[in-house]
């Protein structure tokens, strides 16, 4: 299955890259291809992320905190984000989804398509993205998917 990871950054350390890298891990052990904004820009998302931008500001981004993007920045970075989104079968929500303008944004066009959607932090939604590890799966870091 194609997935797609949400959660907040901005604000986060290091943007809130280890727990999306943790959860990207687990479901790429699973057998899952996975898009994970925290990845944006390698070699790995290609795929799910084409757009190349002609602007300076863009590359220099990748490494900047969410925060300190302009509106006009941040537009550029939802739009290929949506993008992402829309070439996968579910999206995965990190705990804390919910104070993440971004997120809320990824859930609604997702829940307006039907997107099948699944809270990290929910040991059933865990089961179903790992069926490999069975029913003992300990919460990954006090995240979870519904």
């Amino acid at each position: 299955m194609k997935l797609y990871i949400s959660g907040p950054m901005a604000g986060l350390p290091n943007n809130n890259a280890d727990a999306f890298n943790e959860v990207a891990t687990a479901l790429r052990e699973a057998g899952h291809e996975v898009f994970n904004p925290a990845e944006k820009g390698n070699a790995l998302q290609r795929p799910f992320w084409p757009f190349r931008s002609d602007t300076e500001w863009y590359e220099k981004s990748l490494d900047m905190r969410e925060s300190s993007l302009s509106e006009p920045q941040r537009r550029i970075w939802l739009r290929d984000d949506i993008y992402a989104l829309s070439l996968c079968d579910g999206i995965v929500l990190l705990p804390g989804w919910e104070g993440s303008r971004g997120a809320w944004a990824e859930v609604y066009w997702a829940d307006a398509v039907g997107m099948k959607e699944y809270h990290w932090e929910l040991r059933e939604a865990r089961e179903c993205l790992l069926p490999q590890r069975g029913t003992d799966v300990p919460p990954q870091r006090g995240m979870a998917v519904s």
